[in-house]
């Protein structure tokens, strides 16, 4: 889908991808924002939120991460007890919804046993495709 945003009197201007300035982009919605994706280098990268609370908070310093670093680091009992709640069973309710979370917003992700607990390694691929993670569903 290519974006058009200006539909006034103005002219026309295509939305062009930070990275390469490619002009073909996805769009969908993902955590109550628009996520972009180019389809020439795979970058993906998202609109300014409007409003945010503690649990988007945390889902934007791990895209945000990702946008920066490639990868974003977050401890899994932050991502448990604070985004991904459940009262019964939460390790197990927390790693499904971490999976599909990292399904909708196209990234990858592994554990990472340490001393002070086990870390939750987000980052993304550019070769990425959809099958990657549905092995994982």
């Amino acid at each position: 889908m290519r974006l058009f945003p200006n539909y006034g009197g103005e002219k026309k201007q295509r939305l062009r991808c930070p990275y390469c300035k490619g002009k073909d982009i996805e769009i969908s919605e993902v955590d109550q924002r628009k996520m972009y994706e180019c389809v020439s280098c795979r970058r993906i990268w998202y609109e300014e939120r409007t409003h945010t609370d503690d649990c988007l908070a945390v889902m934007d310093e791990i895209t945000g991460g990702i946008e920066k670093n490639g990868y974003c680091e977050i401890p899994f009992t932050t991502l448990r007890d604070t985004v991904f709640v459940q009262e019964e069973d939460r390790d197990w309710h927390a790693k499904k919804e971490i999976l599909k979370w990292a399904v909708r917003n196209r990234l990858l992700y592994k554990y990472d046993k340490r001393k002070n607990g086990t870390i939750v390694r987000f980052y993304r691929d550019r070769k990425y495709s959809e099958s990657n993670n549905q092995s994982l569903r």
